[in-house]
């Protein structure tokens, strides 16, 4: 219902779900197969394994820019009624000429993958200007971080309690998490988060980051 009022609310917006003729054969018991976690994360940074994720050009988006997403797949009738696999297509949700993109992967495992993408132009963007940010939100909310390396943070964000102390280990359970990363592409200052307007868990979190940290 959040996204269809959404949609009814921005006329020009273009909701575009592509359609996928790319068929990939795989090994049936792979197909839709959840990330484990376990093989993400090594030493406390969130690893990027090629194999669980493939291209996706936005430039048909009006960005140029090739992003990562989960290289998963759901069964397709071809011409002749054989079932074949083909892959998940993200829903990209833009407004014609404007610098901002939402991208979703319908029915992601661990709940769900949504992202934001902002083109600031020339305007660099820093981790430091979003640990400001966060700063000025300290009266409202406590803010725990996972993980920060070159241009890029990991961290849940939890609404103050006068009588609670969250705990490291209680806020890595909780549906909480986030992450914000730059990268300069094409001479482009991108900055790439979790959708602002809903919260994460851990995983899903750290398979959002590691896409965004290989976006070229």
């Amino acid at each position: 219902m959040k996204n269809l009022l959404y949609l009814l609310a921005i006329p020009a917006l273009f909701f575009i779900s592509s359609c996928g003729d790319e068929t990939e054969p795989v090994e049936s018991e792979k197909i839709d197969e959840p990330i484990a976690e376990d093989s993400i994360a090594t030493e406390g940074e969130t690893q990027f394994d090629p194999k669980k994720y493939r291209e996706f050009d936005m430039a048909p988006f009006e960005l140029n820019a090739v992003i990562m997403i989960p290289k998963t797949y759901h069964k397709e009738d071809d011409e002749d009624g054989t079932p074949v696999d083909r892959f998940d297509q993200p829903e990209i949700v833009h407004n014609e000429g404007e610098a901002k993109w939402e991208i979703r992967m319908p029915g992601h495992k661990d709940r769900y993958w949504h992202m934001e993408i902002d083109d600031w132009g020339e305007k660099t963007q820093t981790i430091e200007m979003i640990k400001q940010e966060h700063e000025s939100q300290k009266n409202i909310f406590d803010f725990i971080y996972f993980e920060e390396g070159d241009g890029y943070i990991r961290y849940s964000k939890v609404l103050k309690s006068d009588n609670t102390t969250i705990s490291e280990a209680d806020a890595k359970s909780m549906p909480n998490h986030h992450f914000y990363c730059v990268k300069n592409i094409g001479g482009s200052s991108l900055a790439f988060q979790s959708y602002r307007m809903d919260d994460f868990r851990e995983l899903s979190v750290k398979q959002m980051l590691v896409a965004a940290r290989e976006t070229k």
